[in-house]
């Protein structure tokens, strides 16, 4: 069986939450014996780009450098490619790509769409912007042969606007332990267990800024606040982050960070906070549970559906509700609850487990295909 993948970055080592989900499942996909192949984004790579990763196939397909437009573009080429190559199924990664499920179909392709977020609604999007991404959710619940959404309450949602039930396959986190050297603490200058930790990208809706202000109203005595992702873009809010972190010795940005370097600072965070807005299935926050960090996090369903201790959740934009979490939460819920999650984090979100429960999906899917094309009007009501 061969799957083609589109609507990633790139992989491996790219940030982004779909980038990380794929990374993490497409080799345990491929180690079932399955021919993956992931096309990946020329802005995002180079030349010397590995062609073969971790039992995966990489295809480098040509991109635009201009942000709104590069997954649109590669997206049209990606489908014009998979017209060419006939995979067995094409799987669509978030609701931009999605737009071009209908011609997936005319071309007589399979199509499971994984649909991570409501991307419209991120506040980086002009109206044209939102138009499309919207549109690629309507075109994927319409025409995609399945739709597999990564949480419940999204599923729900869906369901609910287009009366159609997409299947519920989760993100994954990998089981992250205590690392026996701890290099990236030594370097951002760090001691354990007195530092507030986030992972995000660099746009507004991860809320950057009131973390920055409720951290610094929490007043932890000889805790630091660590952000990492990458904040040297050019754009207004990175330069806006900058600025303010800038003011405070005790804001550490620890730009891009990956692997056990990752690992080490979710597992010797004090604390893991994320105040975003807008999540699907948030992968960061997930990771600090795996790691058994406390956390924090704006009370949205996405972090709701994790289910954490009331206590840790507080409104979107409440600077004076996140300063309390932050100053109560890692000294008042008990260890063992942490312990407790943790255990459960690892049950419920095994990489191997949501891998199986897609390879299942893919093979669904390839025996309906034996039996002649689905027809593209059969979706057409939705």
């Amino acid at each position: 069986m061969k799957i083609l993948v589109l609507g990633v970055r790139a992989v491996p080592g790219v940030a982004g939450g779909v980038e990380s989900h794929c990374e993490n499942l497409y080799p345990l996909v491929a180690a079932a014996g399955i021919d993956v192949e992931i096309v990946v984004r020329s802005a995002y790579t180079d030349k010397y780009w590995p062609t073969q990763w971790r039992g995966t196939r990489i295809r480098r397909l040509w991109s635009p450098r201009k942000s709104g437009y590069e997954a649109i573009v590669h997206t049209f080429l990606g489908v014009l490619y998979a017209g060419l190559h006939r995979p067995d199924v094409l799987h669509l990664h978030s609701v931009g790509p999605a737009i071009f499920t209908p011609l997936a179909r005319l071309l007589g392709l399979r199509v499971v769409v994984t649909y991570h977020a409501p991307d419209y609604l991120q506040a980086k999007w002009g109206r044209l912007g939102k138009w499309i991404l919207k549109t690629g959710e309507r075109m994927a619940m319409s025409f995609a042969n399945e739709v597999v959404c990564v949480s419940q309450h999204g599923a729900l949602e869906l369901a609910r606007i287009y009366g159609r039930e997409p299947r519920v396959i989760r993100n994954g986190v990998p089981r992250i332990e205590t690392p026996s050297t701890n290099p990236a603490l030594t370097a951002l200058g760090l001691s354990a267990g007195r530092y507030v930790l986030h992972v995000g990208r660099a746009i507004e809706d991860k809320r950057h800024k009131d973390l920055i202000h409720a951290f610094l109203r929490a007043k932890l005595q000889n805790w630091k606040l660590v952000l990492v992702g990458d904040m040297a873009g050019n754009d207004d809010y990175s330069d806006q982050v900058r600025r303010l972190a800038a003011q405070h010795p005790d804001i550490v940005l620890a730009g891009f960070r990956s692997g056990t370097e990752l690992h080490a600072l979710f597992a010797n965070a004090g604390c893991f906070a994320l105040p975003s807005a807008i999540e699907g299935m948030p992968i960061a926050l997930l990771e600090a549970l795996s790691a058994g960090s406390p956390v924090v996090a704006s009370d949205i369903p996405a972090n709701h559906e994790v289910e954490l201790p009331q206590a840790c959740y507080f409104p979107v934009g409440d600077i004076d509700a996140m300063a309390i979490a932050l100053a109560g939460v890692p000294a008042l819920v008990p260890k063992k609850v942490w312990q407790s999650i943790r255990q459960r984090v690892h049950i419920e979100y095994d990489w191997t487990r949501i891998a199986e429960q897609i390879i299942r999906l893919y093979r669904h899917s390839s025996k309906e295909s034996e039996l002649g094309p689905a027809s593209i009007e059969s979706r057409a009501p939705y």
